[in-house]
């Protein structure tokens, strides 16, 4: 990105275009890579997809893909999994997104909460997401936190 746009060294905010419909963030403590300043998603219903290619999670708001980040918290969550996607995988032996975490982003802050039980999916084994301990299924939570690429549910949710 050497090169592209202009940067404030007090606020280290890189704008990528003429009009500063997309800002580039570094040094965050949140780990947020990139977002949309006309929009603020604090309390918006979102999707998260763990982003294999920039390595963070993808949260996309009304099907655009508003941010990146390594740490993102969410309230009332549903997972997700798109049967016709996990076949497609099945069939093509080639990951695509079809499985989300939905919930309201609640908080971007950098920490798990304590007691945590990790939730994982793996399109290969069910179409479900599952607690990695027990492999019992989960369908949805009070309260998740998506963290350095792992998911995990508050105890008690």
């Amino acid at each position: 990105m050497a090169g592209r746009g202009t940067l404030d060294p007090a606020t280290k905010v890189r704008v990528l275009h003429p009009e500063p419909r997309r800002v580039a963030l570094t040094g965050s403590p949140a780990g947020l890579f990139w977002y949309r300043p006309s929009m603020d998603l604090l309390g918006q219903v979102v999707d998260v997809y763990r982003n294999l290619h920039r390595k963070c999670w993808s949260v996309r708001h009304r099907g655009i893909v508003r941010l990146h980040c390594e740490t993102v918290t969410l309230g009332n969550v549903t997972f997700r999994v798109s049967e016709a996607g996990r076949q497609r995988v099945l069939r093509e032996r080639r990951k695509n997104v079809h499985a989300v975490v939905r919930g309201t982003l609640v908080s971007r802050q950098d920490t798990v909460g304590e007691g945590s039980l990790e939730v994982v999916y793996n399109p290969y084994k069910g179409g479900t997401f599952r607690y990695a301990l027990t492999d019992t299924p989960v369908h949805g939570a009070r309260v998740v936190y998506l963290h350095r690429g792992k998911v995990w549910v508050q105890a008690g949710a």
